[in-house]
């Protein structure tokens, strides 16, 4: 089965679910796995750029895990930001923070870097270090931009080939994670 095939089939299931427990899951129960980690790790860089919404991530800021406390691995500078950006209440949940916040109009090998400092803002994100396959590639990554450009151009134009599937045979979704 091709890669990328292999990919978008468990993206929806990696973006919704991606813990630490489920990288270990997906490790042994889906083949190949190891291009399904590379991969994910790969295109996970694009958050080198862009904007997410609090309500996104702000279950790691004060109750992780239903403990009623921040995420423990978070950074205390970069949670103290967050908590100022936003603060926990429902009104603040369409507030923007930046996936990067050091270099947030930049495309780089930063967000790599943010990770292994534990500033990585989406709890996929840190779950990249859970796992031996991913936790190798954001250290590779981080030590060598050239890496990562090389790698995410050419998995962004291997995704290029991927066929799309028009008239009769695709579907515009209502609603992305159910088929009309």
């Amino acid at each position: 089965m091709n890669c990328f095939i292999l990919y978008f089939k468990a993206k929806i299931f990696l973006t919704l679910m991606i813990t630490r427990s489920f990288l270990i899951y997906i490790k042994y129960l889906v083949r190949p796995i190891s291009c399904l980690l590379t991969k994910y790790s790969i295109y996970a860089g694009a958050h080198t750029f862009g904007f997410a919404q609090c309500f996104t991530f702000k279950p790691r800021l004060f109750d992780f895990g239903g403990s009623g406390k921040s995420d423990p691995s978070l950074d205390s500078s970069l949670l103290q930001n967050l908590q100022k950006v936003c603060p926990n209440q429902a009104d603040s949940d369409s507030n923007l923070a930046p996936l990067d916040p050091i270099t947030t109009n930049t495309f780089d090998n930063t967000y790599y870097k943010n990770v292994l400092n534990n500033s990585g803002l989406l709890q996929s994100d840190q779950a990249l270090l859970g796992d031996n396959t991913t936790s190798a590639l954001v250290t590779n990554y981080s030590k060598w931009p050239i890496l990562f450009f090389r790698d995410f151009a050419v998995s962004v134009e291997k995704m290029g080939r991927i066929g799309v599937l028009t008239g009769q045979q695709g579907q515009i979704r209502k609603n992305c994670r159910a088929v009309n």
